[in-house]
C-alpha cells in the first residue's frame, strides 16, 4: 500500500467519523426532539394558559425587540432558527415576561404608550419559572383589549408553542474558538479525502496508459521479430 493510499483511507475514516457525529447522531437526535412534541402536549399547553391582564408595564428594551437563536440547525435535517423576543414587565408585581415570536414575519408589535395589553401565559410555566429576567415567564400570545382579539393567530401561535416546547430545553453549542477549529478539522479531512482521490485516479490512469504503450511496444516487438 502506498503512501498516498494510506493517507486516502484516513481522510475516508475521518470523513466517516465526522458523519457520524456530525449528521448522523445530530439528526437522530433532532427527529426524536420533534416527534416527542405531539399534538396533544401542544393542544394540553394551550388548554392550560390563561390571560393576565397588563394594565401597568414597561418594557425593558428601548430597541423594540432583539433576535437570538434557539437553534444551530443540523445538516440534512433542519437548518438554524431564530426567534424575537422583548422583556416585559408587571409594575404591579415586579414579574418579567419574555414575549416570543417564532414566526415570520417576526415582529412584537408592542409598544410602551399601548394601554390595555394582556399576556397569556401557561399555568406549569407560571409556577415552575421565577418570573426574573434570567428566568423571565415566557409568552407566546398576547393582544390588546378584547381578550377574543389576538394580535398572533390561531395558527401562528400553535406554531411558536411547538417550537417552544420543542426547544426549551435545548441550548445551542457556542461558537468559541473549538467551534470554529471543528469546522477547519471537517473542512481539512473533505479537502483531504478529495485531493487523495483525485491524485489516485490520476496515477491510475497515468498507470493504465503505460500499460498500454508497453503493450503497444511489445506487439510492435513480436511483429519485428516475425518479419526478421
Amino acid at each position: 500500500m502506498t503512501k498516498l493510499e494510506r493517507l486516502r483511507i484516513f481522510f475516508l475514516i475521518s470523513v466517516v467519523v465526522s458523519g457520524i457525529f456530525k449528521i448522523y447522531i445530530p439528526g437522530r437526535q433532532e427527529f426524536k426532539r420533534q416527534e416527542k412534541i405531539t399534538d396533544s402536549i401542544v393542544a394540553d399547553y394551550k388548554v392550560n394558559s390563561f390571560i393576565v391582564d397588563m394594565p401597568n408595564f414597561e418594557k425593558l428594551s428601548s430597541d423594540g425587540w432583539a433576535i437570538e437563536t434557539y437553534f444551530d440547525g443540523t445538516p440534512l435535517v433542519r437548518k438554524s432558527a431564530q426567534r424575537t423576543f422583548v422583556f416585559i414587565r408587571d409594575r404591579t408585581t415586579g414579574l418579567i415576561y419574555k414575549v416570543e415570536s417564532y414566526f415570520s414575519p417576526w415582529i412584537i408589535g408592542i409598544a410602551q404608550a399601548d394601554t390595555n395589553l394582556w399576556l397569556k401565559i401557561n399555568s406549569v410555566d407560571r409556577k415552575m419559572i421565577k418570573g426574573t429576567l434570567e428566568q423571565p415567564i415566557v409568552v407566546l400570545q398576547y393582544g390588546f383589549g378584547s381578550h377574543d382579539d389576538p394580535s398572533v393567530s390561531s395558527e401562528d401561535y400553535t406554531y411558536s408553542v411547538r417550537e417552544y416546547l420543542t426547544y426549551k430545553d435545548y441550548t445551542p453549542p457556542p461558537q468559541d474558538v473549538f467551534y470554529y477549529l471543528n469546522m477547519i478539522w471537517a473542512f481539512v479531512n473533505l479537502f483531504g479525502f478529495a485531493l487523495t482521490t483525485g491524485l489516485s485516479i490520476r496515477r491510475e490512469r497515468a498507470e493504465k496508459e503505460r500499460e498500454k504503450v508497453e503493450s503497444a511496444g511489445d506487439v510492435v516487438d513480436r511483429n519485428n521479430n516475425i518479419v526478421g
